[in-house]
């Protein structure tokens, strides 16, 4: 402590040792949620296509470095209406939040079918869920939504899940 004028001072002569790497913390995240923003934006998935989006999305999530992303496609862009890749992309997100705020899993596999019959598989390798007891609890609003979302965009869903056995989410053109 440093005495002037009978108040006293904190000398703290490493605090850039200590505020460096908050601030690029900082500056991680601000790109991420400027990212985020971006993707919610109903235009940019319509200009940048689905594929692209996707893409964008899951390098996002490696750069957490939290989860092992494997993404396969087959390069093909789905063909599909503005309003339903939009609620592909709703969907997606949903799943993929869904699987980084509950699952505990630690890697997480995406593939898409874009030629022919549009088909998405999310499977992580978390501690997966009972679905009946989930949705009787009150709880899991977004896993009540995802089928009827998925039913106006001309798709079905399914998840298959039981608990300490992951989950696996498919969602395709019906």
């Amino acid at each position: 402590y440093a005495h002037t004028t009978g108040a006293k001072k904190l000398v703290m002569p490493d605090a850039a040792g200590i505020l460096n790497p908050l601030q690029e913390s900082l500056g991680n995240i601000t790109q991420q949620v400027k990212v985020l923003g971006r993707s919610l934006n109903s235009d940019v998935v319509e200009q940048n296509g689905l594929l692209y989006m996707m893409d964008l999305e899951l390098e996002r999530i490696r750069q957490t470095k939290s989860f092992t992303v494997k993404w396969t496609n087959d390069n093909t862009e789905p063909v599909l209406n503005k309003d339903q890749r939009l609620m592909v992309f709703r969907i997606f997100q949903e799943v993929l939040n869904n699987a980084l705020k509950h699952s505990q899993a630690t890697n997480i596999d995406v593939s898409l079918q874009g030629q022919g019959k549009f088909m998405l598989c999310l499977k992580d390798n978390g501690v997966g869920f009972d679905t009946e007891e989930m949705l009787q609890s009150g709880k899991g609003a977004g896993l009540r939504n995802i089928p009827k979302r998925a039913a106006l965009a001309g798709m079905e869903c399914r998840t298959d899940t039981a608990k300490g056995q992951g989950t696996i989410f498919t969602l395709q053109q019906i």
